[in-house]
């Protein structure tokens, strides 16, 4: 099987939900999408819920091969039994993506659990159950490993905007415009998803190649985020 092309950007959805949609947006989408609920903003695209269960994701650009990476991975997926836990797309054109809709995405589920300020946590007000603490682990390592069997890496595993929640609180594992093949040299993520390793004598980083240790490093933080609710 040929390696998808996987040359792009990355997408960097806002850590905040967007309940309305700016202005200058529904200037730039088709009327009939615009129509739709705004969701969410990234680097790459605008999200609109269509339906109550299905989710556009269209392209900020439309000129730009941004959304021909992600749509190589999910053209790699229907070639085999799906996971349960990674997202799959229903249809996809040159500039947009159809998705199931979700409840709401880890992010927003710490946040809701926390007092803030400015961006930052003064108190956790709430604790998710341990017993689904455990559920979800198990669920984000079967998408990894799933993922790994078909010789990528997600390489963006992080709570804003990459790990979503059903309305049984199961979870589905999406955005997959930052995958990598396993041994190829990893681009690292700001801490805490990603390790550094320091050369003793150059002072200089690296974050080492992608496979199941970066995976399982970036899992590790968000379950130590989780857990503590923080």
């Amino acid at each position: 099987m040929r390696s998808p092309n996987l040359s792009g950007t990355r997408l960097a959805l806002s850590a905040n939900p967007v309940h309305q949609i700016p202005r200058h947006i529904s200037e730039l989408v088709p009327r009939k999408v615009a129509k739709g609920q705004f969701v969410s903003m990234g680097a790459i695209s605008w999200v609109y819920r269509i339906t109550p269960s299905i989710v556009l994701k269209y392209a900020r650009d439309t000129d730009a091969a941004d959304l021909e990476r992600e749509h190589a991975i999910y053209d790699m997926f229907e070639l085999h039994p799906p996971c349960p836990f990674v997202m799959q797309s229903f249809y996809r054109t040159p500039a947009a993506n159809f998705l199931p809709s979700m409840l709401t995405s880890m992010d927003t589920r710490l946040r809701s659990n926390q007092r803030l300020e400015k961006r930052k946590v003064l108190e956790v007000l709430r604790v998710e159950e341990r017993r689904l603490v455990e559920r979800w682990a198990a669920e984000l390592s079967a998408a990894v490993a799933w993922l790994e069997s078909l010789g990528l890496v997600h390489a963006d595993l992080r709570p804003p905007p990459n790990i979503l929640f059903d309305d049984r609180d199961h979870l589905k594992l999406t955005d997959f415009d930052c995958v990598g093949c396993i041994g190829d040299l990893a681009d690292g993520n700001a801490p805490p998803w990603a390790r550094l390793f320091r050369d003793p004598l150059t002072g200089r980083g690296h974050f080492g190649v992608y496979g199941p240790t970066t995976e399982q490093f970036a899992i590790g933080s968000l379950l130590y985020c989780v857990a503590p609710g923080e």
